[in-house]
């Protein structure tokens, strides 16, 4: 069984800003699985893809709106 995390541990975490929480929770994630080195090689390559040519793909906030708005309709 897994043991608890502290509760004072677990208040200040909580208590901290969102992008505090996200940068632990990444730190802690990368210390349990570090990511591979092809996966990185494959996000470098991506990266490079969009920012080479911005048009060619699709803003994540408007993904989002298209997948919100399908499921609106169901």
């Amino acid at each position: 069984m897994a043991q608890q995390v502290p509760s004072t541990l677990q208040e200040q975490v909580l208590a901290l800003p969102q992008e505090q929480r996200q940068a632990l929770l990444e730190v802690l994630r990368e210390s349990l699985a570090p990511m591979p080195d092809w996966h990185r090689d494959v996000l470098d390559e991506r990266i490079a893809a969009a920012e080479a040519n911005p048009d060619a793909f699709t803003p994540a906030p408007e993904v989002v709106e298209r997948v919100r708005a399908r499921l609106r309709r169901r």
